[in-house]
């Protein structure tokens, strides 16, 4: 159902990140709801219960807060957010009884300051905090951290991982900084924790990493994607008669591919160009049509089906995980190709692999 006007501008919609208003100040306001979701996800995936207490760092206009709040008993969730003017704005959205049931405390500060509210945390978030800030400003928050994260506790935060390292000393804002592994890494050593990247999607295709106690004896999870890898590329063998290889955006489209940690996301939709109706499956390959991998088309994308005045394209996309130990070492650009009866027909875009 596509929602009004009104709705869309009461929900930040059309607006650029880093606007003034509660959704878009925080990142894309079309992602507002998944990135909630997201952090939401992964916080219960990595073992969060009601009676843990949790540290949002960042809190914003309570993003993951507003998913947080119901779930946690009350006077477990913590927040520190430098705009207090973002937190009030969250606080009108969610109502005034929630926040009086719950109990919730925030911290107005820039500085980092987990250790002042004076209790003891099992998990901490900071969602798109280090996309944004010095390497200075990251030791400083690590150290924070480290002095009231339990013993098993876990600091899951994401970063842009890149090829460089910032190297300036100011909070980037709407813009973002890139920094390598190994200097995340390097950072967390100097603060005394343990640095590990894991498997978890992000809409932006941000890296998601856990911060760590050296000392925990506990396993610390890691959300790969095995499962999934494992039951969308163990499709049959499929027999290729022939490669048609020039674009046909009536075909399908391969939209996105990000880099996850250590694996590659790739999402579309396609079409059977010859039936009109959605492929049965796609295949990756590279420039020398090497399959890589493989997928059924299981995707809701209302969008397409919506262009093609057709309910059943509503079931158009698909989405596969590749990790980089599967993509032949030569490669140097990913394909997608809808399978049609041994005919594989090449989809519009195509994307570079960095290794």
């Amino acid at each position: 159902m596509e929602m009004n006007l009104t709705s869309k501008k009461e929900l930040g919609i059309g607006l650029s990140a880093g606007e003034k208003h509660y959704r878009a100040f925080v990142g894309p306001p079309e992602k507002y709801d998944i990135v909630s979701a997201m952090q939401f996800n992964l916080l219960t995936f990595l073992g969060l219960r009601e009676h843990h207490r949790l540290l949002d760092i960042g809190c914003g206009s309570l993003r993951v807060g507003r998913l947080l709040l119901p779930y946690l008993l009350p006077g477990n969730y913590f927040g520190i957010e430098p705009e207090e003017w973002l937190v009030k704005e969250g606080i009108k959205q969610l109502g005034d009884d929630l926040i009086e049931l719950k109990l919730p405390s925030f911290l107005y500060r820039t500085d980092f300051p987990a250790s002042e509210f004076g209790v003891v945390f099992d998990y901490a978030i900071a969602q798109s905090i280090f996309s944004h800030a010095s390497q200075q400003q990251i030791s400083q928050c690590l150290d924070q951290v480290k002095k009231c994260l339990a013993p098993h506790g876990i600091l899951a935060a994401t970063f842009i991982s890149g090829d460089t390292d910032y190297d300036g000393t100011e909070w980037v804002y709407p813009g973002c900084v890139d920094y390598t592994e190994k200097t995340m890494a390097k950072l967390a050593n100097a603060s005394g924790l343990e640095f590990k990247i894991i498997d978890w999607p992000h809409p932006n295709g941000q890296t998601w990493s856990l911060f760590y106690h050296k000392d925990n004896n506990n396993e610390v999870p890691d959300p790969t994607y095995k499962l999934i890898t494992d039951t969308r590329q163990q499709l049959p063998l499929i027999k290729v008669d022939q490669f048609i290889d020039e674009h046909n955006e009536s075909v399908g489209s391969f939209d996105s591919m990000h880099l996850l940690g250590r694996k590659y996301i790739l999402r579309g939709w396609s079409r059977n160009p010859i039936t009109q109706r959605p492929s049965e499956k796609v295949i990756v390959t590279n420039e020398n049509h090497q399959i890589i991998s493989q997928t059924k088309i299981d995707v809701v994308r209302e969008d397409v089906g919506q262009a093609y005045n057709s309910a059943e394209m509503n079931i158009s996309g698909w989405e596969i995980y590749i990790d980089k130990k599967e993509i032949p070492s030569s490669t140097k650009r990913l394909f997608v190709y809808s399978y049609c009866d041994g005919i594989l027909y090449k989809l519009y875009g195509e994307f570079e692999v960095k290794f």
